[in-house]
């Protein structure tokens, strides 16, 4: 016969077994049960930045693949190399020269019970590529930009990631889930550029959450003026983020630097 659960105010739970015919008691933690927690956390703790290596950037920037995967070149993105990373992607991959790679087989090897000495430490992933095949429309008339005739706007393949668990990641895409993702053929992906710009000029005094907001600003004021697609001409896009951060992330000039 089924047990029965029942909760008193005190937050006991009580299990009434009709088989023993007895009531035991016992203190126990459910899912999205109501317990008021006693830490008080303090709203402007800063993750520590100071430490003579601070990290470690690992970049990934593909434009050419192999050839049975029939992806385009991605023209434009040595301009991205400069600056930071890009690549294809599809349904939760991202593409190497000769293949797939799952986006959360990579983020879990990051994760605090993989890696056990990056427990407490910020981790920033950035994805510049596509996560669906959408247009965003424009709500309002912008004005036309980057319209240089040599500077064409194409898009990247899609690229949709189940996002890791664990505290302390922060996942930065170029658009939002379900639209293309636009880069120019010559100056190189619209999230790259502005990102880089934001980071060049607020880098060092801005929290880094503030400073992606500040570019999904940016970006969203873009609109596609040269493309070869026609249905994209004045298309837009906005980036998103998701943080999982438990601190603010500054990235503060080290002292004696």
């Amino acid at each position: 016969m089924a047990s029965q659960v029942k909760s008193d105010e005190s937050g006991t739970v009580e299990k009434d077994s009709a088989a023993a015919g007895q009531t035991v008691r016992e203190n126990m933690t459910e899912t999205d049960s109501y317990n008021r927690s006693v830490f008080s956390p303090d709203p402007d703790e800063e993750y520590k930045m100071n430490h003579k290596k601070r990290g470690m950037a690992l970049i990934f920037n593909h434009d050419h693949f192999y050839w049975q995967l029939r992806l385009n070149i991605r023209s434009g993105t040595e301009a991205d190399k400069q600056n930071l990373v890009g690549s294809h992607g599809e349904n939760g991959h991202v593409y190497a020269y000769d293949g797939q790679i799952e986006i959360k087989e990579i983020t879990d090897l990051f994760k605090g019970d993989k890696c056990r000495s990056l427990v407490g430490k910020p981790k920033i992933f950035i994805l510049q590529a596509c996560r669906g095949d959408k247009h965003d429309d424009p709500v309002t008339p912008m004005d036309a930009v980057d319209s240089q005739m040599d500077n064409e706007v194409v898009v990247d393949v899609g690229s949709l990631c189940t996002l890791p668990a664990g505290a302390d990641f922060i996942m930065c895409y170029s658009v939002a889930e379900g639209y293309y993702s636009h880069r120019e053929t010559v100056r190189g992906s619209w999230y790259i550029q502005d990102l880089c710009e934001v980071l060049g000029r607020y880098g060092s005094t801005l929290e880094f959450t503030d400073i992606l907001t500040l570019v999904n600003r940016k970006v969203a004021y873009r609109s596609v003026e040269n493309s070869k697609d026609r249905s994209a001409i004045g298309k837009k896009q906005v980036p998103c983020f998701a943080s999982m951060l438990t601190k603010k992330l500054f990235f503060k000039p080290k002292k004696g630097h």
